[in-house]
């Protein structure tokens, strides 16, 4: 379902997020944490959310980062799920660009 698809990015988005890619362009991870990483500059996060997003991919916690942010830990997490989103909506309308038609998902050239 559609439902469903949706949430399987969301689950995917959310947890690769946390990821910085290295150089290492024979590693197929790290070639997906790279294309996430130009999906991210893509999605219009403010300078607060790229600190926040910054702060989590390299190992703070909620708790440091509400530290940080003179916030409650679950005000970060709700940033997280936007900061998610956003990546997500920007990864749906590249996929759309790369539909045909007949729906099938073709490679850019």
């Amino acid at each position: 379902s559609s439902r469903g698809k949706k949430l399987e990015n969301t689950v995917t988005a959310k947890g690769l997020m946390f990821f910085k890619p290295s150089n290492d362009l024979t590693n197929d991870f790290n070639l997906t944490l790279i294309d996430l990483a130009k999906t991210i500059e893509k999605a219009n996060l403010t300078e607060e959310e790229k600190v926040i997003l910054n702060m989590a991919q390299n190992g703070s916690t909620l708790q440091e980062i509400a530290f940080e942010f003179d916030l409650y830990h679950m005000k970060v997490s709700r940033i997280l799920r936007r900061i998610a989103k956003k990546i997500i909506d920007v990864g749906d309308k590249y996929d759309l660009k790369n539909k045909d038609t007949d729906g099938k998902i073709y490679e850019a050239a």
